[in-house]
Parts: C-alpha cells; structure tokens; sequence
C-alpha cells in the first residue's frame, strides 16, 4: 500500500507504452535492514527446536549510546532481545536512504480519482507563495511522490506526500498539513529501518474513520546520509559536520513548505501547519518550532534527543514559549526504557530530560493540558515500534478537538520495573480524557496516598520497595482519583514484558508458550499476560529461579503465534530466569496483516 500506487500506475503506463519485446524493469524487494535476532533456538510454532542459537551481534557500525555523550562511546542501553537498535545510538543506519522501488508488491492503487498536479490557488492569509523549486511530483490516486526535492539549503531528498481520503473529489475543500521527518519509516516497511515503520496511514485513517481528527494532508521527508548534520542544532565535535539544523529548517520553511501550499489545497495558518518526529528528528522539530516562531502550530517531538551538547536544548523553553498562541499544541513524551539512570532513581535520561523541558515549559506558558502535552511511558524503548504504537494518540491531540474539560480517569504506574526490597522508583499517573488525549499530570499536581505502607515506603512521588508482596497506591488529580496496584516481587522472580504491534485485535489475550511446564510445554496458551496499557502485555513468569527456558509469544493458538517483520519463522526465544526483566517486542502476528 502507501508509496506502492506510484509505482502501480508508472508500470501500467510503461506497458501500455511499450512496444513489443521491449524489456521491463523489477522491483527490487531488498529490506534496508533487519531487526536483530533474539539469540534463541530456531524453531517451528508447535514445538522446540534443536538449532544451534543465532548471533544477537550488534550491527557493525554501532555508535555511541544514545546518551553517553561522545565521550563515552560504546553500546547503547539493553533493548529488548528483538528490538532494533537505538535510532540515534546508530547515526549510520540511514546512511542509504531505501530507494522508491522498494515498495510493498501487492499494493492496489486508491479507487479514488486522482488530484490535480497543476497548482491551486493558495488559501487567504498565506501571502504570496512562490512554487520553488519548480519540480513536478509523480502522482498515484492519494500519493505524491519527488523522488530527489532540490534545496539551496541543504542536500536533496525525497518527499513523499499522503492526501486524505477524497481528496481529488472536493475539489473546494481546504486542509491542514502534518510534516513528519525520515520519512522512509513513516509509511512503508520495506523502506523502513529495520522493517518496521510508523503505519501513519493506518493511524491517520483509522483516527478519521472514529471522528477522532479532522483530515490532513501528511509530508514525510526523507533523511539523507547527512541526517545527524541536519537533524543537530550545533556543532560537536564527536560528531563530524554536525549543527547544521539551521540550513534543514531553512529547507523545510522556505522552500519545501511554500511548494507544497502553491501546489495543494493547504490551510497555511499556524494552527493548521505541524511539523515532528522522534528522537533527533523530535530535536529538530523543536529547533525549527523556535527558530520560526509562529510557523508550526502543532509540534510532536517523541523521544526528542535533549541530551545533544549537554542538553542544550533544557534551555530553549523561553524560545519555544514565544512560539505559543491560544491555539498552539506542542507534545513532548519518552519511555523509561530510554537512555541510561546516571543517578539511580529509576527515572531513565529520555524521560528525565523530556520532564525537565515540560516543566520548564509549563512554567513559562501555562498551558497544561490544553496546549501542552507530555507522556512518560514506563518501559517503552527506543525504536519504531514504540513510536509507532503512540502515534494514534499523539496525532488525535494534536489535531483532535481542544481539551477544554478536566480529565475523566486516571492511571498510574511506576517507572522501574520489575520492583524488588531495596529498589526505588517514581510514580508517574497520567491524566486520561474520553476519546482524547492521555497525558502525564504535572508530578506536583499529583497526590499521592500509601495504602500498604508495609511493603513500599512513599517519599514524595517516588516509592522504595521494602519486602516481597502487593503494593497499593491511590492518586488524586483533577478532582479524579486512581488506585495504583504492583507488585514487589522476591529474588528470584522474572517480570516479562511483551510490545505488541498496533495491529493487536482489540480484546485479544497474550500468551506465552514455552519449554518449562509452569508455561505448559508448549501449549500456546501456556502462561497469560496482564494488558498494561500502551500495547504491553506483562506478568511474572512462575518458573523456578535459574531455569533457562524456550518461549514464544501467542494470542493463545499456534495460528496466531508471532513472526519476523515479513511475517518469516523466527527462532524460538531464550529465558533466563534470573530475576532480570524479559522484555520482547512482537513485530506482527502470523494471522494480521501489517
């Protein structure tokens, strides 16, 4: 699907076009990269397997971890045995970008008529638009694609355009536009680092089938090999030709926007104009929200890399602030799998970092929840799949109808997992609204009630576990108040933690299946999970301590156990039960199509 109707309706024409005996082109299928491998025994579904163990060797141009600091190059912090590496431990991973005959082989084109190329009109209020550079898109039922933009700016790149639904038959209709950089993880995994993308046509489509938002057009750029020089608002020296995020911005407002506004039926008012993305892409999605005051309105930065040039960015909420009318939205979050805990109280640096810029922002605007958003996701790592799974909820807040009313329900949770006598950790509850936006309340604004001051000890909003057993929390924000339930496990106990894709039937159950007969010999609905939230399944594996186990992942049959990206067997998993947290991320199940 996505960029695949381009390429459907050039081959239609080149058919028709020629002359017989004429040769023809293929699609090269090649993935760009591919998740590591977990390391276990290969395997089929129904039983364990006697392969040999495959390398989990990290790719070999790794860099730095994401927040070490150039000093301190090395590993980043531990994914999950599947998951892909860090996007900003490994600057060279994009270093080619995926051609656009990468695309999906069975993609239809939209049954929809297609847009007209020539421009429109600008709307009112965008002042005179010039059309530079002067290039014309391929265009596929809703998708535009330039396959190299020119800029005097910076180096060319490809665009890829998604129009809403309809698009071509309303021909007065008017629409906000989202930009959305590295652009080749957005809508097609086999351009995707690592075969895994954001689905934005999924989560874009679906949010417009519920009522959830309004449509929009959606811009994803392509990054280049000079994605760390143009995503990095300074210069450091680890990192050579860095700080070149000044030019990128230039590129995005001065030449791409007014292309796009002179060429489709954009609304080019703040308010309706949004620019994000994740990790150096959320960096730079703030360098160029304070650099051009007043032009994006809605701002995503997930997983924003702050700790660039010792975290200069914390100093940019004063900048940012002049950025803010009554209308502006800008979203900030980061999973507590990210980074490292230089100061051991549970909080890891992503989500540290993301919390100290919101506070300073909240500060200097005010403007908590109905402008300004924040989530810290307890446990999400660092990869496409995670962004991927919050995208839905981050694109309804932006672009959703205001937040005017208080939150309707709470929920809670502590940062550290798994809690055992002696750890400490934060608590974080999150402010949820109906059919809205769920974001994490101000942990000042927060109160916090121990009801089991036997098992945790409570010192403002962090938690220090004291023996094995059932904690319980209650919170109150809002006028709304939660009881917030753990469990402080005892030596020897394993926590597992399974990401499932976004493309989970609702109402499904996870399982594991495994080896060990406290997970049923391979029954596929050995050992049930517990939903948490955010697409995480958890619970604490009865297996007895020191077991060294074989597993999958299962909604409960071998018919819908899960796979590899593209839907291949993958190994069966290994598990050590040593008290350290098993944390796997599904990439699709065998019975749902990506």
């Amino acid at each position: 699907m996505r960029r695949a109707a381009i390429w459907l309706v050039w081959v239609l024409m080149s058919a028709a076009c020629t002359p017989p005996g004429g040769g023809g082109g293929g699609v090269d299928d090649a993935a760009v990269g591919q998740p590591r491998s977990d390391g276990g025994l290969a395997g089929p579904d129904d039983g364990p397997a006697d392969a040999e163990p495959a390398s989990d060797a990290e790719p070999a141009d790794a860099e730095p971890a994401l927040d070490a600091g150039p000093a301190d190059a090395g590993p980043a912090d531990a994914e999950p045995a599947d998951a892909e590496p860090a996007r900003d431990a490994e600057p060279a991973r994009d270093a080619q970008p995926a051609p656009d005959a990468r695309l999906e082989a069975d993609a239809q084109p939209e049954p929809e008529p297609e847009p007209d190329p020539e421009p429109d009109p600008p709307a009112e209020g965008c002042g005179v638009v010039v059309p530079q550079p002067d290039v014309e898109p391929e265009v596929g039922g809703r998708w535009w694609r330039v396959d190299d933009f020119p800029s005097d700016n910076v180096g060319p790149r490809g665009v890829t355009i998604m129009l809403p639904p309809g698009y071509g038959a309303r021909p007065d209709a008017r629409y906000p536009v989202m930009y959305l950089h590295d652009g080749q993880n957005l809508f097609d995994r086999r351009a995707a680092a690592f075969g895994v993308e954001w689905q934005v046509d999924e989560a874009v489509d679906g949010l417009l089938g519920a009522g959830a938002i309004e449509p929009i057009i959606v811009v994803g750029i392509d990054n280049t090999p000079d994605r760390i020089a143009d995503y990095t608002p300074s210069a450091v020296a680890a990192f050579a030709g860095s700080g070149r995020a000044a030019d990128y911005g230039r590129f995005v407002v001065d030449e791409l926007k007014p292309w796009i506004d002179a060429r489709l039926r954009t609304r080019c008012d703040a308010a309706s104009t949004g620019i994000g993305g994740s990790s150096l892409g959320g960096l730079v999605s703030l360098d160029i929200m304070r650099r051009h005051p007043g032009v994006f309105g809605r701002v995503a930065a997930l997983s924003p890399s702050l700790w660039w040039n010792d975290r200069e960015a914390l100093d940019w909420a004063g900048a940012l602030a002049d950025g803010f009318d009554g209308d502006t939205r800008l979203y900030l979050d980061g999973g507590n799998g990210e980074g490292d805990d230089p100061d051991g109280d549970g909080l890891r640096s992503v989500a540290a970092d993301v919390e100290a810029l919101f506070g300073a922002l909240e500060q200097a605007t005010g403007a908590f929840p109905t402008g300004l958003g924040m989530r810290v996701v307890p446990g999400a790592p660092h990869n496409e799949g995670a962004w991927a799974r919050r995208l839905p909820a981050v694109l309804a807040w932006l672009w959703g109808p205001a937040v005017d009313d208080g939150p309707t329900g709470l929920a809670g949770a502590p940062l550290r997992a798994p809690l055992a006598p002696g750890i400490v950790s934060p608590v974080r509850v999150d402010a949820i609204w109906d059919g809205g936006p769920r974001l994490t309340a101000p942990p000042a604004a927060v109160e916090l009630v121990n009801e089991t001051p036997q098992i945790v000890e409570l010192d403002g909003d962090a938690v220090t576990a004291l023996r094995p057993g059932e904690a319980r929390l209650r919170a109150r924000h809002a006028g709304r108040e939660v009881a917030i339930e753990f469990s402080v496990i005892a030596d020897g106990q394993t926590l597992i933690a399974v990401s499932v894709p976004p493309a989970t039937p609702a109402g499904a159950t996870v399982f594991v299946a495994g080896s060990d007969p406290a997970l049923g010999v391979w029954d596929p609905a050995g050992f049930a999970l517990a939903e948490d939230g955010d697409g995480v399944w958890r619970g604490l594996l009865p297996v007895e301590a020191g077991a060294v186990f074989e597993f999958k992942i299962t909604r409960g049959s071998w018919d819908t156990v899960e796979k590899g990206p593209d839907g291949e067997e993958i190994p069966n998993r290994i598990g050590v039960a040593d008290g350290v947290p098993i944390e796997v991320d599904v990439a699709r199940w065998v019975d749902v199509a990506p």
